[in-house]
C-alpha cells in the first residue's frame, strides 16, 4: 500500500534529489575550480598496440587538461560499463595523469576524489606538487589505510579506509599554510600541522600516481576514479566543529546521491 504526503509550503533545495550535479556545476561557475569527471564527452580516445587508451582528460569547464603522465604510454584506460564513467588504474602499471600547471602555487588547495579500490589498496590516489617538485602532498591507500601526507614527511593524516568496490568512496582534504584538513565520506575533520617545505611556484596535479617517475611501479595500485575536483588558492574543509562550507556540502550532496 502506498502513503502520499501532501506538504503545502516551499522545500529548500538539499532536499530535492537530483540537483546535486546542477548545484555543485553553479559554484563552479561561481568560484573557479576543476572538476575532472570521467565521462565519454571529456575523455579523448586513442589506438595502441595494446587496445585503446586515454590521450586526453579534459576538465568539466575545458580550461584544464589532464594528460599522460611521462611514464603513461598508452596504458591509460576509460570504463563506462558501471552508472557512471571511470578511469581505470592497473596495479604497478603507469597510468597516471598530469595537469602542469593546475594552479601559480601548491601553497593553498583542496582535492575531492571519488574513487573505487581492490582490497581497500588503491595506492596512490594524487599528488600535488610544487614548482621544484622537491616535495608534494599525497593521498594514498595502502592496506587498509588511506593517508594523506608530503614526501618530506612534515605533515600526515590517516583514516582506516572503507570498502570501496561496491560504494564508492569520497576523499576530502585541504592545505592551507602549514594546515591539512581531511575528512573521508563525510566523517569526521582531522587536522594536523606542519612547516611543509618545498609547495610554492607553479603547481603540478597528478592522478592515479606521484609524479613522472617511472621506477614507482609499487606505489600504483587497481583503482577506479570517477571524479577529481581541484580548488586551487582555497580550503573548503573547516576544522571540526565549525561550519561546512558550500564547497564541501555540495560535493558531499553529489556524493551521496550521484554516486
Amino acid at each position: 500500500m502506498r502513503t502520499v504526503l501532501n506538504f503545502e509550503g516551499n522545500l529548500p533545495t538539499t532536499s530535492l534529489l537530483g540537483n546535486e550535479e546542477a548545484g555543485l556545476y553553479r559554484l563552479m561557475r561561481e568560484h573557479e575550480f576543476h572538476w575532472f569527471r570521467a565521462g565519454s564527452d571529456f575523455v579523448s580516445l586513442g589506438e595502441g598496440t595494446a587496445g585503446t587508451f586515454v590521450s586526453t582528460w579534459d576538465s568539466l569547464a575545458g580550461d584544464m587538461v589532464a594528460k599522460p603522465s611521462a611514464p603513461n604510454i598508452q596504458n591509460g584506460r576509460f570504463s563506462s560499463g558501471s552508472p557512471w564513467g571511470e578511469m581505470v588504474f592497473q596495479a604497478e602499471t603507469n597510468c597516471g595523469y598530469s595537469v602542469n600547471p593546475i594552479a601559480p602555487t601548491a601553497e593553498r588547495f583542496s582535492v575531492a576524489v571519488i574513487y573505487r579500490s581492490r582490497n581497500c589498496d588503491g595506492r596512490t590516489l594524487c599528488s600535488i606538487a610544487g614548482k621544484s617538485h622537491d616535495n608534494f602532498i599525497f593521498a594514498n591507500e595502502f592496506q587498509g589505510k588511506l593517508s594523506i601526507i608530503d614526501r618530506a614527511g612534515t605533515i600526515g593524516i590517516t583514516f582506516q579506509s572503507v570498502d570501496s568496490m561496491h560504494r564508492p568512496s569520497l576523499l576530502v582534504f585541504s592545505f592551507d599554510a602549514g594546515c591539512l584538513r581531511a575528512t573521508l565520506n563525510g566523517g569526521a575533520v582531522q587536522e594536523a600541522l606542519g612547516d611543509v617545505p618545498s609547495m610554492g611556484g607553479l603547481a603540478e596535479l597528478f592522478i592515479g600516481c606521484r609524479n613522472h617517475r617511472k621506477k614507482l611501479a609499487k606505489t600504483l595500485g587497481n583503482l577506479w576514479i570517477s571524479d577529481l575536483i581541484y580548488w586551487p588558492d582555497k580550503a573548503i574543509v573547516s576544522a571540526e566543529g565549525a561550519q561546512m562550507t558550500a564547497e564541501l556540502s555540495a560535493v558531499n550532496e553529489f556524493w551521496r546521491w550521484a554516486r
